[in-house]
């Protein structure tokens, strides 16, 4: 960007006015410092994005509509501005409950998607995230054979809602949920368990959980205290887990199973117009890109790894054909690659 040509707008604002508008982007921004009275505060935004029909713009030689966008602190405040907004978009006179549990993927055809996986070493069940309504994760379990009540724990990397929604109602339902001591104070998540490294330390103390050994170890991504996992499970086999984070600074000998993020690949996504500049950095600065991993992949020891899962797949900026094929381009030809499917 060059600073002496957004000194001033190259285009006049929208008139003021009433008009109909459709909502083409939600965007969670993670935690953002702001000032307020003198006093610097940190809170979870979120930006939504709509685009007006009636009024155009002319972009590259085409007319396109003009988008507003506007950012709001997340809190389920009566008095919070983003209460008020939701409310009078959807005609809602939210009571507290219904507020705690309005999803605003609702408003968009296709938005974020919540993360939860399940690993078995045959003898303990263990829950990696729980990113989905409590009810839509029960289902899950479910369709996979398991009951919730037979889940020996559930690990949760960071703060963020598609990682974090339900982690409540696990321990309403008995389950232990283990978070960083960081996520844990983002979430005000009272009897959840501490799992992470102390403060200066890159990787944490290994955990019992069930029949699994957890050792977390620090990712990197715009959260109070993101960790990925190291599992060791009764059945022997070593799997690492790291999503939402933009690179990693570990490799793990012996590994059998590798579970990573590939989230994007920046030749699309330096294709998105569209997309705010705040996303686009944001993306860049905290999460995976393919050739990122690949690089990273490269320098791994692979020889006893049977499968990579690739996780986090963004919607817009990547190509899981070409992914699969990037990957397997830079692993030993045994490692098997799958792509993690949402809603299965």
């Amino acid at each position: 960007m060059i600073i002496g040509t957004r000194v001033k707008p190259k285009t006049p604002p929208v008139e003021p006015g009433t008009y109909l508008a459709v909502c083409v982007g939600i965007y969670e921004l993670g935690e953002q410092q702001t000032e307020f009275k003198n006093k610097t505060r940190y809170a979870n935004q979120i930006m939504f994005t709509f685009e007006i029909p009636a009024k155009t713009i002319e972009v590259d030689g085409e007319m396109k509509p003009r988008q507003l966008s506007r950012t709001f602190a997340v809190s389920a405040s009566k008095k919070g501005n983003l209460r008020k907004f939701l409310g009078s978009w959807t005609g809602t006179a939210f009571t507290d409950d219904a507020f705690a549990a309005f999803d605003t993927d609702t408003l968009l055809g296709s938005s974020s998607h919540g993360n939860a996986y399940l690993v078995d070493d045959g003898e303990s069940v263990l829950l990696i995230e729980c990113g989905v309504s409590f009810r839509r994760l029960s289902q899950l379990v479910r369709g996979a054979g398991y009951s919730v009540s037979r889940l020996a724990g559930c690990l949760v990397s960071h703060e963020h809602k598609d990682h974090s929604r339900c982690w409540d109602k696990l321990l309403e339902a008995g389950v232990p949920v283990y978070m960083s001591h960081g996520t844990m104070q983002a979430l005000g998540a009272e009897g959840a368990v501490p799992l992470a490294p102390e403060v200066g330390q890159d990787v944490g103390a290994p955990v019992d959980i069930g029949s699994w050994k957890v050792l977390p170890f620090r990712t990197f991504h715009d959260a109070r205290e993101p960790v990925g996992f190291l599992l060791l499970g009764a059945d022997g086999d070593r799997l690492a887990f790291a999503t939402d984070t933009a690179n990693l600074r570990y490799r793990f000998p012996g590994l059998n199973l590798l579970a990573i993020e590939a989230n994007y690949w920046d030749v699309i996504l330096s294709r998105q117009t569209r997309m705010p500049e705040q996303v686009v950095r944001r993306i860049r600065n905290s999460h995976m890109e393919i050739g990122t991993l690949c690089g990273y992949l490269s320098s791994m020891p692979l020889e006893d790894c049977r499968e990579i899962f690739l996780l986090h797949l963004s919607d817009a900026c990547s190509d899981e054909a070409w992914f699969i094929e990037a990957v397997r381009r830079c692993v030993p030809p045994q490692v098997r690659v799958t792509v993690c499917q949402k809603g299965g």
